[in-house]
């Protein structure tokens, strides 16, 4: 499942700190409604779903912050939330 990280969009490395471990706060989503397929430099409007919520709040996650979508420590892409939903 991919995570997002909001911060920089412009990170293209995942901050590893002491012990090799990752020092930022991965937030668990879903992709809901996404293109097939993106090619490298691609925009796309995507739909993803708060997995975690309520347990997990995303009270970081809100209009106008930019965040780098993460597979593990790679970083697969970055974005910005557009709006933001509660989940039913």
């Amino acid at each position: 499942m991919p995570h997002i990280v909001v911060g920089d969009p412009s990170q293209r490395e995942a901050q590893i700190g002491a012990g090799n471990l990752l020092t930022e706060r991965y937030l668990g989503v879903w992709v809901k409604d996404a293109p097939d397929e993106l090619s490298p430099g691609e925009s796309a409007d995507v739909t993803l779903v708060l997995m975690y919520w309520p347990e997990e709040k995303y009270e970081d996650v809100r209009p106008g912050v930019s965040f780098t979508l993460r597979e593990g420590p790679k970083i697969v892409g970055f974005g910005h939330v557009a709006s933001h939903q509660k989940p039913q």
